[in-house]
Formats: C-alpha cells, structure tokens, sequence
C-alpha cells in the first residue's frame, strides 16, 4: 500500500490531471508523501477501485471548471459513489474533499456547502476550498496545505504495526483453539464452533483491514450463503432456513449498490452489519438446535397471552 516509507496520496477527479497539476506539486513538495492522479470516468470503474487499494489516502477533488459544485447529494452529482468508495475502503479519517477553482473560498461558502451536501462530512475528514486567487497568495496556500499535510500525517500514522500484530496473534488463537477442539473431537458441535471462531477471526481481521482478509472474508461468507442454501432446498426446515436467510442476507448485500457488483470483497463491505445475525444465529444453533421451534413458540403464547389480557380489558356491556 505504500512506496517505500512513503505515504501514497490517491487524486481521484473527473477533471483532466492538468487541472489539479498544483496540488500534484504542492504534495510532491512535502517529504514523505507520494502524490498519484487518477481520471475518473464512466468506465473504468474497476480501475479506479484498484487505485483505491493502492492509496494509503484519498484526496477527492473537484474544480468550479466544470459549472457547477454538484459533488454529492445533488442531482447529477458527480461523486456520489466514489465518495463513498473511499469512505468504505479507507475511511472517513483517510479521505478529504478539495473544491478549486471557486469565487468564494470563505468559511461561510464552506458551511453553505456541508449543509446542501452533508455525505461530504459524513464520509470525508474535512473539505478545503480553493479560489483562483488563493493559489496566487503564498500565506493563504501554505496555510491550507499545511492543514491538508496534517490531516494525511495523521491518518496515515493511525494504525500502528503493534496493533496489527495484535489483531493478527487474537484472530490465531480465536481460529486454533476451536480448531484443536475440532481435531480431537470432530462432533458438529466443534465443527460449528469452528465455523463461527473462523468467521469471527476473519470479520476482525477485515475491521482492522489487514491483507488478503476483505477477499478471505468475502469467500467465505457467499460459499456459506450457497452451502446452506442448498441444505434447505432439498430439507426444507425451519432451522435450515434459519440458516440460510441469515447468511443469504451477509452475500446479498452486493446487490445494494450495482457500482459494487463487479468486485465480490467491494459488495461484502457494504453488508458486514448482516454478519453478525448470520453470527448469532449459528451459536443460537450450536448450543440450541431447536432453537428457531422455541423462539416460535415463545412468540405464539406471548401473542395470545397479550390477546387473552386485550379480551379481558374489554368493558362488558350492560343489557337494558
């Protein structure tokens, strides 16, 4: 992810790599950091994804050049999805906006902006707005470049290697334990125990957005979407069905957005939330197997009981 000991800064624009030629320069002037400009367009979707993976920081910059300032939240906005690409991918803290070419680069223009496109703070550390004054005024360009400088030091020094040694050592252990237990006592109760210890090792391997794990993860969670979608087919149960719901919905949330679909890990992030009942559900049925006929029937005499309480709240009538 990064060249070197550097830190690699992702341009991402629809404008032509001429027009932010600036911002290449002023970023190649700071040490450490390693400017790399990416055109986006209709169809290199997939192109701009793996520039992504490849930036350990997203500058997403728009110019005034284009007409109008419809960066998100806008009809014909411009970066709806690659904002929240980046957002997904790296981060809130890791992406920054940059509006150029503006006639107003006030604190007010910047407020008025964030109120009629609020995704931008929610999915980017901050925007900076440039006027084509500003960059002929050496105080004003130091001054926000150096802000930008600290925001990208920041983020990129956030995740330090001892954490993610860590996060490697407890996901180990989370996996071979059960996978002792597994070998000395293949019972499903172990293999399902296993089961549940590998995907929770991996979810937190993927927070913690180690390699390999986001791809790991993704596999793992459509094979098992298929797997115990073809045991409920053919054995049509309440708990297999239970099963397969569950672990359909963590795989299908590919479908929420079609600028995913192409790319398996990509679509997975947008539907991790759905992990953890596919989670719950595979403990609920490894210390309780007939769970899911115990929860009905628990939800049935609740219904009546509060049925036969509404019947008993009835006013009675009085014959005249």
């Amino acid at each position: 992810m990064s060249w070197g000991k550097q830190t690699v800064v992702g341009i991402f624009s629809r404008s032509g790599a001429e027009e932010h030629l600036w911002l290449v320069n002023a970023l190649n002037d700071i040490t450490g950091i390693c400017p790399k400009s990416f055109v986006i367009t209709n169809s290199n979707a997939s192109a701009f994804r793996d520039a992504v993976y490849t930036s350990t920081f997203a500058i997403l910059y728009h110019s005034m050049n284009r007409g109008r300032l419809n960066i998100t939240d806008m009809t014909d906005s411009l970066y709806d999805e690659e904002l929240q690409f980046l957002f997904i991918t790296l981060g809130k803290d890791k992406v920054v906006v940059i509006a150029d070419d503006l006639v107003d680069s006030s604190d007010n223009a910047k407020d008025n902006i964030l109120r009629s496109q609020p995704t931008i703070g929610l999915m980017a550390r901050d925007i900076f707005l440039f006027s084509r004054v500003d960059k002929t005024v050496d105080k004003i360009m130091i001054s926000k470049m150096t802000h930008i400088k600290e925001i990208i030091t920041a983020a990129s020094g956030k995740r330090s290697t001892k954490a993610s040694t860590c996060v490697r050592v407890i996901s180990h252990v989370v996996t071979l334990v059960p996978l002792r237990l597994a070998c000395s006592d293949p019972s499903p109760k172990n293999l399902c125990l296993l089961f549940a210890c590998t995907m929770a090792s991996l979810w937190l391997r993927r927070h913690m957005r180690l390699p390999v794990s986001s791809t790991s993860l993704s596999l793992v969670t459509y094979g098992t979407a298929i797997i115990c979608v073809g045991n409920a087919l053919p054995n049509p149960s309440l708990r297999n069905w239970a099963f397969a719901i569950s672990w359909a919905a963590a795989s299908l949330g590919l479908l929420r957005n079609k600028f995913f679909i192409p790319h398996i890990p990509a679509g997975l992030r947008l539907s991790e939330t759905y992990i953890v009942p596919a989670g719950v559900v595979t403990i609920l049925s490894i210390y309780q197997p007939d769970w899911p006929h115990i929860l009905l029937s628990h939800c049935t005499s609740m219904l009546k009981k509060q049925k036969g309480e509404i019947n008993q709240n009835e006013p009675i009538g009085f014959a005249r």
